[in-house]
């Protein structure tokens, strides 16, 4: 039996292991630095009001590209969408706007529960990122 942090883990693996395979456009340096920040974003401003502010900047390009703040919002949302967390409290298909209303009609103690959750979540996130997403593109048979 996966214990949390276990799961916590694996989330965030699979979720770095999604953008290494579907989403070859991403500048990985300037992700890894975003992702890296995210967490003091959340701690300086409060979970509700970093997702807003990211939703507010989310993108989808014309070819389906995303951008940092999708991205992020993604690595989220799926979490509290995941049955192995046990604070689950949405559905895999939810919007954003959904997300986030649904987050502010917690009640306080259960919406710093979220925000502590997401944190904890995001240290194994930052970590694989920095960790897996290289920073330039390796010449085909270059093992350097």
């Amino acid at each position: 039996m996966k214990n949390l942090a276990q799961k916590r883990a694996k989330h965030a693996l699979d979720k770095v292991n999604e953008i290494i395979d579907k989403h070859a456009n991403l500048n990985n340096k300037n992700f890894k630095s975003f992702a890296a920040g995210s967490p003091t974003i959340i701690l300086q401003n409060g979970l509700g009001q970093a997702l807003a502010f990211w939703a507010s900047k989310m993108k989808v390009d014309k070819n389906g590209n995303w951008n940092n703040e999708k991205y992020v919002l993604d690595v989220i949302k799926s979490w509290f969408a995941n049955s192995e967390n046990p604070l689950k409290f949405i559905e895999s298909n939810t919007d954003e706007k959904s997300f986030i209303t649904n987050l502010i009609n917690k009640d306080q103690a259960k919406y710093l529960e979220i925000q502590k959750e997401t944190l904890a979540m995001f240290e194994w996130f930052k970590r694989y990122a920095n960790a897996f997403l290289s920073e330039e593109k390796k010449k085909e048979g270059n093992e350097d």
